[in-house]
């Protein structure tokens, strides 16, 4: 074995080195990263949550709005959003579906305020609406505590002499 080590070119030598370095350096690089990342990743089922009890809460809307606008642009969007949310699976898919129930949220609920409702269910809208803004404000705390750790990792990413091996960690935002 010593005699076949010793009749290795030199350069080959060089080049098998170089290849451990590097493969050890990026090797270490993505330990590190996927450590970072996995820290904050502890935090997203908070957010799952909040977003799960929110597409709830918009499948109430949804009910109303079927009762009373139900071919409304604003009913049809609603939906969409609802079954977005509930389909995102990555971090800056929940940010931007959540954006989408939000606003959908809100054109239902002009559209709504355009018709002639029983009480029972103008006091339902009020509650769900409210609702909504709490879970919101509940998945802003929440999407913060995750935003925090997910800062780390990016700061992780950017000391990486490997960084262009990574994909950037995204947070809710």
């Amino acid at each position: 074995m010593k005699e076949k080590l010793n009749k290795l070119p030199q350069a080959a030598g060089i080049a098998i080195l170089v290849v451990c370095i590097f493969g050890g350096v990026a090797l270490g690089n993505s330990n590190a990263l996927r450590s970072a990342t996995r820290e904050a990743n502890k935090s997203l089922p908070a957010v799952e949550q909040i977003l799960s009890e929110r597409t709830g809460k918009a499948s109430n809307l949804v009910t109303l709005c079927e009762r009373y606008i139900p071919q409304s642009d604003a009913t049809a969007q609603l939906k969409d959003a609802r079954n977005a949310v509930s389909a995102a699976r990555s971090a800056e898919e929940m940010y931007d579906a959540n954006l989408r129930l939000s606003g959908a949220a809100e054109a239902a609920h002009i559209a709504l305020n355009q018709v002639d409702m029983t009480e029972t269910d103008k006091k339902l809208l009020t509650g769900v609406l409210d609702e909504l803004l709490s879970s919101q404000l509940q998945l802003e705390r929440e999407s913060g505590n995750y935003n925090e750790k997910i800062d780390e990792a990016v700061s992780v990413y950017h000391k990486l002499p490997t960084q262009f091996l990574h994909e950037e960690p995204k947070g809710f935002e």
